[in-house]
C-alpha cells in the first residue's frame, strides 16, 4: 500500500471523528435549546472552543479531562428503579480514551512497556468486579458504575503512554492547580450566596456532586501542593505567591464545605509532613494559614465543631454521624453474598438503602471478598511504588511530588474508613504517581552503569534500578 493511500485513509478517519464530534454538539446544543437557560449555552461555546484545541492530541484531552473534574454537576440520563447519572467529566474521559485509542492504532502512541507492578492488580481488581456485576443484580447499572470508574483509572495508561517530557508533566500540575483554583471560587460565591453571618451551618459545594467527596478531594490536592511549598519546589509550576494564592482559595473553598472528614485529613496529612520533612518556619506559616481560613468563618465553624464533640457515638469520642451503625448492618448484609457481592456499586440498591459509609465494606458488599483481596493488593503495591520511588527518585522535584502522592494516598486510605472516596480521587492520585513514576522510567532510560538493586526495592521496580 503506497504512502498516499495511507495518508488518505488517516484523513478519512479524521473526517469521521470530526463528524462524530459535530453530531454530538448538535445533539447537546438542541438539548441546550430546550433547556433556555443562558448557563448552558455559555457551557456548549466553551465546550466547541475545548475541542478545537484538543482536536486529535491525546495529551491535550487528558488536560482537558483533569480540568472539567471541579466543574462537573450531576446529570441524571434514565430513571429506573434506580437513577443512571453522569457527570461532565465523564464524557470527557470517554472522548480522552476514545482519542488515544484511535492514535494507538493509527501508530500515532510511542510504544513503552506498561507498568505491570500497578496495572496487574489494578486489572485483577477490575475483571473480577466485572465478573461480580454479570453474575449480580442489575447489570446495566452495576457495569455502568464499573466502566466509569476504570476510565478514571485508566487514564494513567493514556499519560504513561503519551507524555514524555518534564514540561507534559509540569503542566498536568499546573492544570490541576488552576482547575482547582478556579473552582473553589465557585463554592465560595455559592457560600456567600447562602451565609447569613450567624452560626448555623450553610454546607456548600461548587459543581462537583457529593459534599464530602468534594471536601476531601480539595484535601487531597491541597496536601499535595503543601508540601511542594514547604520543601521549596512550587517554583517550578508556577511563582510561588500563585500557588500559595490558589491554596489559599481551595483551602477556603475546603472549610466552606464543613465536611469534617476532610478537615481531619488535611489537618492529619500537615502535621504528618511537618514531622517527617521539617522545615519548621514555613510549616508554622501554612499551618496559620491554615487556621485562620477556619476563623475566617466563624460562628459556624463553632457550631459544627460543638456538634461534633456534644453527641459521641458508641466507639468513639465524638460524632460519627451514625456511621457507627451503618457499618455494622453493612457488615452483616454482606455476609449474605460473601464471596461474590451483589454486582460492582449495588450493595446500596440490594441490601442497604443507603452507602456503606466505608470504602472497603462497600467494596466487600458489591463484588465479594475477592475483589477486596485484590484491591488491597493493589493498594500495597501503590504504597511501595511510591515510597520507593521517594526514597530512591534522583530529581528532588519529582521525589517530592512522589513523597507529596505517599502522603495523599495514605490519607485516602485513612479517610476511606468513613466513606467511599477512592471512587473519587483515584484519577488525580494516579495522576500524582503518573508524574514520579513516568519521569522516574525516563531517567533509567539513558545509559548507566547498572549497579545492584537494595534487597528493598519491589520486584516490579528492579529492572528500572539496574538501568540506571
Amino acid at each position: 500500500m503506497s504512502r498516499l493511500s495511507i495518508a488518505g485513509g488517516h484523513q478519512r478517519q479524521q473526517e469521521l471523528v470530526v463528524a462524530f464530534f459535530i453530531i454530538i454538539i448538535a445533539m447537546i446544543g438542541i438539548l441546550l435549546f430546550v433547556q433556555e437557560k443562558v448557563i448552558y449555552y455559555i457551557a456548549g461555546v466553551l465546550a466547541f472552543a475545548a475541542i478545537l484545541w484538543c482536536q486529535f492530541k491525546s495529551k491535550r484531552w487528558v488536560y482537558l479531562t483533569f480540568l472539567s473534574i471541579p466543574f462537573s454537576p450531576s446529570i441524571p440520563l434514565y430513571q429506573m428503579r434506580y437513577t443512571i447519572t453522569a457527570e461532565l467529566s465523564d464524557f470527557v474521559v470517554l472522548a480522552t480514551l476514545f482519542v488515544f485509542l484511535l492514535n494507538y492504532f493509527m501508530g500515532e502512541v510511542r510504544r513503552k512497556p506498561y507498568d505491570s507492578y500497578i496495572m496487574i492488580p489494578l486489572a485483577g481488581y477490575i475483571l473480577i468486579c466485572a465478573l461480580s456485576s454479570l453474575l449480580g443484580y442489575y447489570i446495566l447499572n452495576a457495569l455502568g458504575h464499573l466502566f466509569k470508574w476504570t476510565g478514571y483509572a485508566f487514564l494513567y495508561i493514556v499519560i504513561f503512554k503519551t507524555f514524555n517530557t518534564k514540561e507534559d508533566f509540569i503542566n498536568l500540575l499546573r492544570v490541576i492547580i488552576v482547575a482547582f483554583g478556579l473552582g473553589s471560587l465557585v463554592t465560595i460565591f455559592n457560600y456567600g450566596a447562602v451565609a447569613s453571618g450567624g452560626p448555623e451551618v450553610h454546607r456548600v459545594g461548587g459543581l462537583f456532586e457529593g459534599l464530602n467527596a468534594y471536601g476531601v478531594l480539595l484535601a487531597l490536592v491541597l496536601v499535595f501542593y503543601f508540601n511542594l511549598i514547604l520543601q521549596k519546589k512550587a517554583k517550578e509550576i508556577f511563582p510561588n505567591w500563585v500557588v500559595i494564592s490558589f491554596c489559599a482559595t481551595i483551602l477556603l473553598a475546603l472549610v466552606a464545605t464543613f465536611s469534617r472528614t476532610a478537615w481531619v485529613g488535611l489537618l492529619g496529612s500537615l502535621v504528618a509532613i511537618f514531622f517527617i520533612r521539617g522545615r519548621r518556619h514555613i510549616a508554622i506559616v501554612l499551618m496559620f494559614l491554615t487556621l485562620l481560613a477556619f476563623w475566617a468563618l466563624g460562628k459556624p465553624v463553632e457550631t459544627r465543631l460543638e456538634a461534633t464533640i456534644e453527641k459521641p457515638s458508641e466507639i468513639l469520642p465524638f460524632d460519627l454521624g451514625d456511621r457507627d451503625q451503618i457499618w455494622k448492618a453493612a457488615w452483616a448484609k454482606s455476609k449474605r453474598s460473601f464471596f461474590f457481592g451483589v454486582g460492582y456499586s449495588n450493595f446500596q440498591l440490594v441490601r442497604m438503602g443507603t452507602t456503606a459509609h466505608n470504602q472497603y465494606l462497600a467494596i466487600l458488599g458489591d463484588s465479594g471478598v475477592f475483589a477486596l483481596a485484590a484491591f488491597i493488593f493493589f493498594l500495597v503495591r501503590l504504597f511501595r511504588a511510591n515510597l520507593y520511588l521517594w526514597r530512591n527518585h534522583p530529581l528532588p522535584f519529582f521525589q517530592e511530588c512522589a513523597f507529596g502522592c505517599w502522603v495523599v494516598f495514605c490519607m485516602t486510605i485513612v479517610l476511606s474508613m468513613t466513606g467511599e472516596y477512592f471512587q473519587v480521587v483515584i484519577a488525580h492520585l494516579m495522576a500524582f504517581y503518573a508524574c514520579a513514576r513516568l519521569s522516574f522510567q525516563m531517567i533509567s532510560e539513558n545509559n548507566r552503569p547498572a549497579r545492584a538493586a537494595p534487597a528493598t526495592v519491589p520486584i516490579g521496580y528492579k529492572y528500572l534500578w539496574n538501568r540506571q
